[in-house]
């Protein structure tokens, strides 16, 4: 049953409430059945661009083209769009299929094809043999499939999810994050999902836009976002980050950021003198034998384990090193790493990031 998405475009915009900015003039392409994820802390922006382009809020400024349409102005009803909550909001007294069928038949659609249609719909999330029952008489991932099922229903151009999983625990959250997409790659529809959670949107997401303080600090795939963040803020929000600030000091033809006595390789050219900041995942930093020869791409530092954590696949070493801790994880066979041992850290340059401070 695959449908062909829409593309979105966002352009310049705005919205303030009296003197506080909630956006601050974005700028977004999503392309036709993309699953597009905006990911943020609360008050970022994310909710309130969800809004804009539900029509529930209209912009101070700026422009939304959905298909080549601009909708500002046009009101939420009209704008073909479905929109899923955190919180399910069936009707109780309704069973599941007139549920699904309820935007069908207040848009004129006939009984029948009503029926059809939810039936068809239930099927692809799953439920199409609890379709007489009542809402109360689901789990909570059930009735979220059902909430899902009716915003898909009646066709919309694009699909909105505002924090749809919030209210699940963890198991149920990871299940319906894998149903969700499924269900995204069946139908075709273009997805927005909004989310706080860090890995939920590295699981779910085709790209993700990272806002902050109603900006938008960068756009990627997962992947691209978590291995080359252009900002300090992404790198630390999108993932655990080691981050070394200091000065840059171009040497020989080398780049290094320099942290007080400390010197560190830089895993690109930067201007001399610019403050800026390496990061380095914990997967990129491994924990070195002090009798190893030390190579010339590899950044060295000592200190003393202060924690070990295991998490079954992984261990993850805290080190403290002149009171500042690193993080450290290495697979989680093997013996454990002891407290209070000497350590000696060390992660290739090219491993790592270089980022603009205060960006």
């Amino acid at each position: 049953m695959t449908e062909h998405g829409v593309g979105l475009s966002l352009l310049g915009l705005t919205k303030t409430y009296g003197s506080s900015v909630a956006l601050g003039g974005i700028d977004l392409t999503i392309a036709p059945g993309e699953f597009m994820t905006f990911l943020g802390p609360s008050g970022s922006g994310k909710t309130t661009t969800l809004n804009l382009i539900a029509g529930f809020v209209e912009p101070d400024a700026g422009s939304i083209d959905v298909g080549g349409v601009p909708l500002v102005g046009v009101p939420p009803h009209k704008r073909d769009i479905g929109v899923v909550f955190q919180q399910y909001l069936l009707f109780p007294d309704m069973k599941v299929g007139a549920n699904v069928a309820f935007p069908l038949r207040r848009r004129g659609v006939s009984k029948r094809e009503a029926h059809r249609r939810s039936m068809e719909i239930l099927e692809v999330v799953g439920l199409e043999k609890l379709a007489d029952r009542y809402p109360r008489q689901l789990s909570g991932g059930q009735q979220q499939r059902v909430a899902l099922a009716r915003a898909l229903v009646f066709r919309p151009k694009l699909l909105l999810l505002d924090e749809p999983l919030g209210a699940l625990d963890k198991r149920l959250r990871e299940s319906l994050q894998v149903e969700i997409r499924r269900i995204h790659r069946e139908v075709g529809v273009t997805f927005i999902f909004v989310t706080h959670d860090q890995e939920e949107a590295l699981a779910m997401s085709d790209r993700i836009a990272v806002f902050n303080q109603g900006v938008i600090e960068q756009v990627g795939t997962g992947e691209a976002l978590y291995q080359n963040p252009d900002t300090l803020f992404v790198a630390r929000f999108l993932g655990d980050s080691n981050v070394i600030e200091g000065q840059v000091s171009v040497e020989q033809g080398r780049t290094y950021i320099v942290d007080g006595s400390c010197r560190f390789l830089a895993p690109r050219a930067a201007t001399s003198d610019a403050r800026m900041a390496i990061v380095v995942r914990p997967e990129c930093v491994r924990l070195a034998s002090e009798m190893q020869p030390r190579d010339a791409g590899t950044n060295y530092l000592t200190g003393e384990i202060t924690d070990v954590t295991f998490f079954g696949s992984r261990r993850r070493v805290t080190v403290s090193v002149d009171g500042r801790s690193f993080l450290v994880d290495e697979s989680g066979h093997g013996p454990a790493p002891k407290v209070g041992e000497r350590a000696v850290l060390a992660w290739g340059a090219e491993d790592a990031s270089l980022v603009t401070i205060g960006s």
